[in-house]
């Protein structure tokens, strides 16, 4: 049986890549905006994001949240457990 090893910065950035692709998420505000905590092969993910005005945030974070799920349960032998979402900014435009 093989292990796959994946680092916690590696995971960070699939979780990025895949939050940018989301219509209403503006940026990430800065470096620190993704954490993950994981225990085994359970992870629970924190964001801050930065949205776009006139999208109605309730719609967006379970967007958000059904995005990391799959993105990341598609791609990695993680499941995710449990997913923070806080809107740190809206602004008018991407």
């Amino acid at each position: 049986m093989s292990k796959i090893i994946l680092s916690t910065e590696a995971l960070k950035s699939i979780i990025e890549e895949a939050l940018l692709k989301i219509d209403g998420v503006a940026k990430l505000p800065n470096r620190n905006s993704v954490n993950v905590e994981h225990l085994d092969s359970i992870i629970s993910v924190f964001v801050k994001i930065t949205a776009v005005f006139g999208f109605n945030l309730v719609r967006l974070s379970d967007e958000i949240k059904k995005t990391i799920k799959l993105e990341v349960e598609s791609i990695t032998p993680f499941k995710v457990n449990e997913i923070s979402i806080e809107f740190e900014d809206v602004v008018n435009e991407r």
